[in-house]
């Protein structure tokens, strides 16, 4: 239930007012009625307050992601790959970004990486793009 999370959500924001895990969950429900550009605005105040929660830089990329902002997207992945060096959905997403933009050559590098890490995506998409 989405929605009655996002209402549950709003209702935690106005009692105990700005709170970083607030926004990211109430962004991760916006995600999931695919409200990408609800979602961005809450995963960037999210960002705001604590750039060091779990998952928001790459949550945030893939609302990017969806909104067709490639290079936000591979801006945010870098940093969730800073981060955690071992996130393969980072690296394997990435990879995603750069197909969409062209960069074929350095999408082959990122699924290759992330097949190497155990991403089970990534092994469809070398074979898909990097024959």
């Amino acid at each position: 239930d989405w929605a009655g999370a996002i209402e549950d959500y709003n209702k935690m924001l106005a009692l105990k007012g700005e709170d970083a895990t607030v926004y990211i969950n109430r962004a991760n429900a916006k995600a999931g009625l695919q409200d990408w550009r609800g979602a961005l605005l809450d995963y960037n105040r999210s960002i705001e307050l604590n750039g060091l929660i779990d998952g928001a830089y790459y949550n945030r990329a893939n609302a990017k992601l969806q909104l067709h902002d490639y290079m936000g997207a591979i801006m945010d992945y870098n940093k969730a790959i800073e981060m955690d060096p071992m996130d393969s959905a980072s690296i394997c997403n990435r990879g995603s970004a750069k197909i969409l933009l062209n960069d074929k050559t350095d999408a082959c590098i990122d699924f290759n990486r992330a097949q190497e890490l155990g991403d089970s995506k990534a092994y469809d998409l070398l074979q898909r793009y990097c024959q």
